[in-house]
């Protein structure tokens, strides 16, 4: 019938959307596992070792100097990676790189504290960073994402995360947040089959504020990369209809 046909083309073209979309984070992965093994970063986690041992390694600042200029670089190469971070196995963070440049401490000198960000996630983020697998990337939702997003939706998409490992003791962490403009592209450019509207949201069980978060949407221009000032969420389109037919498809009813 002509209404299957119809379904089997839309059902072809999300497919395509999808596919499009785990090749950019299979991209993206690998790109923060090279950043991960990297030389610069390498030799900076002896850095990492000797601040968790409230010490100040003897080639500090010009580790640190190296690791900035480097990711710095790559952010110029790499924009779609809206905040790069270095931090501790406390969740610290000595190195941020954001618009292309390396923010630096802040408070009366770096003798003081050497931290740009001091630990803001509590005892729970630090054992969910425990659990995280080392040589992969996790995504996760990071207390420090939510500063990089002036508007109360918070980040559009999960933190990649990969853990710095010296003689087999982790000593931090590397973290990416992601500013969405590829998928923003990859969505932009994606057929409308039979004039209908896109719509993607975020379904995310365990984070009851970004459970059905809507993240594109085609009727008010919404967009990963830029968004209303508030979220919106799923269950507030159609009278909460489309979120109670995405969930019984979830059930498989």
């Amino acid at each position: 019938s002509e209404r299957r046909k119809v379904a089997q083309q839309v059902t072809r073209e999300l497919s395509n959307i999808i596919s499009a979309i785990d090749y950019r984070l299979y991209y993206d992965r690998q790109m923060i596992l090279a950043l991960a093994n990297s030389q610069p970063m390498s030799e900076y986690l002896a850095v990492l070792e000797s601040l968790g041992e409230k010490k100040l390694h003897e080639q500090y600042f010009l580790r640190g100097q190296r690791v900035n200029h480097f990711l710095e670089s790559v952010q110029t190469i790499v924009p779609a990676f809206r905040t790069v971070r270095v931090i501790t196995a406390r969740n610290k963070t000595m190195v941020r790189i954001s618009k292309g440049s390396a923010d630096l401490p802040t408070g009366d000198g770096i003798e003081k504290s050497p931290f740009i960000e001091e630990d803001n996630g509590g005892d729970e983020f630090l054992a969910k960073l425990s659990r995280l697998p080392e040589q992969e990337v996790s995504f996760i939702v990071t207390p420090q994402s939510r500063f990089d997003w002036e508007d109360l939706r918070g980040p559009p998409m999960l933190s990649g995360v990969v853990p710095l490992v010296r003689h087999q003791k982790r000593v931090g962490y590397l973290v990416v947040s992601f500013n969405g403009e590829p998928i923003d592209k990859i969505l932009e450019l994606a057929p409308r089959i039979h004039r209908g509207k896109l719509l993607v949201a975020e379904l995310n069980p365990e984070d009851t504020e970004r459970n059905g978060m809507i993240l594109y949407e085609d009727s008010q221009g919404m967009r990963f990369a830029h968004a209303p000032a508030a979220p919106i969420n799923l269950r507030l389109i159609e009278g909460g209809k489309l979120w109670d037919s995405v969930r019984r498809t979830l059930r498989g009813e």
